[in-house]
């Protein structure tokens, strides 16, 4: 559009064309924006290649914006796809796809996949106890009515969105 020949831009400027496929990285980006979804005029497939962490599931999308378009892929909103959770070391010992500690949040405390009277069982067996490793449901430090009530509201299969 400016009157000078790509190749010639690109060979006086290699970053011009960071992908190497002999067009200009801004006119791939003014044809199609989605390749840059940050909006900073950098191809994302080349924040990626410099940075890998910035796409832990490595799909070739930026993680941020994997978690716009599926914000189910973050069970406990830290922001993480759960498989990089999970591939750092965060546990599945029921070896059903979901961490456990949202399974835990949502009332199935045995992480059987059904938050039933077992569950129940636990939340009262830990009532009262502050800090307990599970049990927790509303956060407040401390095994109380309000998260039996939890458990009681959540009975039936643990279901995802």
């Amino acid at each position: 559009g400016n009157g000078v020949i790509d190749s010639y831009e690109i060979a006086r400027n290699p970053a011009l064309d960071r992908n190497v496929n002999g067009v200009l990285d801004s006119y791939e980006i003014a044809q199609n924006p989605t390749l840059d979804r940050n909006a900073n005029s950098v191809l994302d497939s080349y924040e990626i290649a410099q940075n890998p962490t910035i796409d832990c599931n490595r799909n070739s999308v930026i993680d941020t914006y994997d978690l716009l378009d599926h914000p189910e892929w973050d069970c406990d909103g830290n922001a993480r796809i759960d498989t990089c959770d999970f591939a750092e070391g965060s546990p599945d010992d029921d070896a059903d796809g979901h961490l456990d500690k949202c399974e835990v949040a949502l009332g199935d405390l045995d992480l059987n996949g059904e938050v039933d009277t077992a569950d129940l069982g636990l939340a009262l067996l830990y009532m009262g106890e502050v800090d307990s490793p599970f049990g927790d449901l509303d956060g407040d430090g401390i095994i109380t009515t309000a998260d039996v009530s939890l458990v009681l509201m959540n009975f039936g299969p643990v279901t995802w969105p």
